[in-house]
């Protein structure tokens, strides 16, 4: 048998180099069989993992034709292990991740080649070329995941596991903007105005920049603080904590560094999930709640609940460990989220780059996987069956949804009675999730209307 086993340090984090490497290098769409994410090209020909590109891009030419490549396993331990089985010869390539020091991967890399009958004559020929060969795959496969996550603006952040945003921050007159660490987290908001808080809280795939449209007229009346929660934006994307009872701890103890005793909200999609949350844990904390592009967690669920199960598809696959992350930050399935429910133009195209380039970053497709598996999904499963429904939700909330999206439908089901007391419910005709994008000016005035 010849054999290689080398590895390089790579000066990323173990969760970038898996992303970059599964997703760019192996440029393969994963899809769930058995329990196993298998590996399938993009491209057509005889291979069953990977395009004939990616193959010579590994320096694995001298298998390309007619040959039979298999994914056994996919997953954060073992990055690849795929085999080859053709006449005369088993091949076995793996590579694996494994953390190296701060902010840095040991990749390594081992192949094994066993060959029988008439093919071992050419054994001692492999075990000659397989180092220097392998030697210079480990050096390209460096120099790419190290070239690829500088172009999108990689800068590691202290304390997380996925890259900092790196992006160039949009500009908003009168918008200043600040970190703050909120129990080890770092946190962005950025802020207008002034008189008593009002706290914004964007959704997904969006960071503060969602609220660009509004904060100018919310600014007239409140001091303005729009957050990037956490894993989105400017703020810290670590590789936990992406549950329901963290993500509200928070926006609490956000407050509570900036000497907030209480606040007014307006928020969106699943950060209008959190702040609900927040108003029936701590309903010190919320004055008023104004949410939009969700349902309020009190609806009573009906027969045209089947109505919207296959319309919220992409919930359950960007949810999907392993395949969940390519998803998230998937250019198709972005385009998908700003389109699928909303007006032509109802997000910009310019705003639809700016979300995509951040969640392109793999750290930050990682917590948006990370989310939705942990607080959005057991989220919608708790308020189909109920389990909200013996809480009470205090705080005087205002939902808006559209009537194009599923939240329109959802909110138009009622509630569990006795509940929704504190609850004004808007269905707007024509319009669809991303209502603050489209209709800037109307959800500020509605808020504002509100509030007073």
């Amino acid at each position: 048998m010849a054999t290689f086993d080398g590895s390089v340090i790579i000066g990323r984090p173990p969760s970038v180099v898996f992303d970059v490497v599964g997703t760019h290098l192996f440029e393969t769409q994963p899809k769930w069989e058995d329990g196993i994410v298998a590996i399938r090209p993009v491209t057509g020909g005889p291979m069953g993992v990977g395009s004939k590109a990616v193959m010579e891009r590994l320096d694995l030419g001298v298998w390309r034709h007619e040959t039979d490549y298999r994914c056994v396993v996919f997953d954060q331990d073992r990055l690849v292990v795929m085999h080859n089985d053709s006449a005369g010869t088993h091949v076995v390539f793996r590579l694996s991740v494994a953390p190296a020091g701060a902010g840095e991967t040991r990749l390594r890399f081992r192949l094994e080649v066993q060959l029988t009958g008439a093919q071992r004559i050419f054994e001692p020929l492999a075990r000659m070329v397989l180092g220097p060969a392998r030697r210079k795959t480990l050096e390209d496969i460096k120099e790419y995941v190290e070239t690829a996550t500088a172009a999108d603006g990689f800068e590691p952040a202290a304390g997380t596991a996925g890259p900092a945003a790196g992006l160039p921050m949009p500009e908003l007159p009168g918008v200043s903007h600040r970190w703050i660490d909120v129990r080890g987290l770092r946190m962005h908001i950025a802020e207008a105005g002034s008189g008593e808080p009002l706290i914004l809280l964007h959704g997904f795939p969006q960071h503060w920049w969602e609220w660009h449209g509004a904060i100018p007229r919310l600014a007239g009346h409140y001091r303005v603080i729009a957050v990037d929660q956490r894993g989105f934006g400017w703020t810290d994307a670590p590789g936990d904590g992406y549950n329901a009872r963290t993500l509200v701890q928070d926006i609490a103890g956000l407050m509570g560094e900036l000497n907030i005793r209480r606040a007014r909200f307006l928020t969106h999609d699943w950060g209008a999930v959190v702040a609900q949350l927040l108003a029936m844990d701590r309903p010190d904390l919320v004055e008023a709640l104004v949410v939009t592009g969700a349902p309020d967690v009190h609806i009573k669920p009906n027969a045209r609940l089947l109505r919207v199960f296959p319309k919220l598809w992409h919930v359950f696959a960007i949810a999907a460990p392993g395949i969940g992350p390519r998803l998230a930050g998937n250019r198709k399935l972005m385009r998908h989220l700003f389109t699928a429910f909303d007006p032509e133009g109802g997000v910009s195209e310019a705003d639809i780059q700016l979300y995509r380039a951040a969640m392109a970053q793999p750290g930050r497709a990682a917590a948006g996987s990370a989310l939705y598996r942990t607080m959005l999904v057991p989220a919608f499963m708790a308020i189909i069956a109920g389990a909200f429904a013996k809480r009470d939700l205090p705080v005087r909330t205002l939902v808006i949804v559209g009537a194009a999206e599923p939240s329109g439908t959802l909110q138009g089901m009622g509630h569990y009675p006795g509940r929704g007391g504190n609850i004004t419910t808007e269905i707007l005709p024509g319009e669809g999730h991303f209502l603050v994008d489209h209709v800037p000016g109307l959800i500020a005035e509605k808020a504002l209307r509100f509030f007073a």
